[in-house]
């Protein structure tokens, strides 16, 4: 069983969230950053949002794949 690993979280990866039509996947570190995956092309993130402080705990994509959210709760 195997894959292509997501390469770029600087620390572990505790918040994961897929897109209802499976093609985007959303990650969010204890490096506090969210990166968003495309399926299709896993080499690279298409955004990184950084700046956040704290690791991110959770994370959501909403029905429609066009937005996301994250919390440090």
């Amino acid at each position: 069983m195997g894959g292509t690993p997501l390469i770029g979280h600087e620390k572990s990866v505790v918040a994961v969230a897929f897109s209802p039509k499976g093609n985007w996947l959303a990650t969010g570190g204890k490096d506090g950053t969210v990166r968003l995956w495309d399926k299709l092309n896993p080499d690279k993130p298409v955004i990184v949002v950084q700046g956040n402080t704290g690791e991110i705990k959770a994370i959501t994509i909403d029905r429609t794949s066009r937005a996301y959210s994250w919390s440090r709760i």
